[in-house]
């Protein structure tokens, strides 16, 4: 068995205190068995590039993909 985890809720490096409780899950079962994260984070090259955050990034042994996903910005950043 090889769970992954799929969730945007995750710590990534510009959001650390992000979603804490899925890594400590991940974590958890990652030292039963061996298991990867998917945690898209959103994009739009003009408001949030997320230049910060890693594309693949290993936290705690865990390997962890950030793959983008476009998203217009709110009226709130118009």
């Amino acid at each position: 068995m090889n769970p992954l985890f799929l969730s945007h809720l995750f710590p990534n490096p510009e959001a650390p205190a992000y979603g804490t409780f899925v890594r400590e899950k991940a974590l958890a079962v990652a030292r039963l068995v061996p298991a990867r994260v998917i945690a898209p984070v959103s994009w739009c090259p003009f408001v949030r590039p997320r230049a910060g955050v890693p594309v693949e990034e290993t936290v705690a042994g865990l390997p962890v993909c950030h793959p983008r996903y476009w998203a217009l910005p709110d009226a709130a950043f118009a």
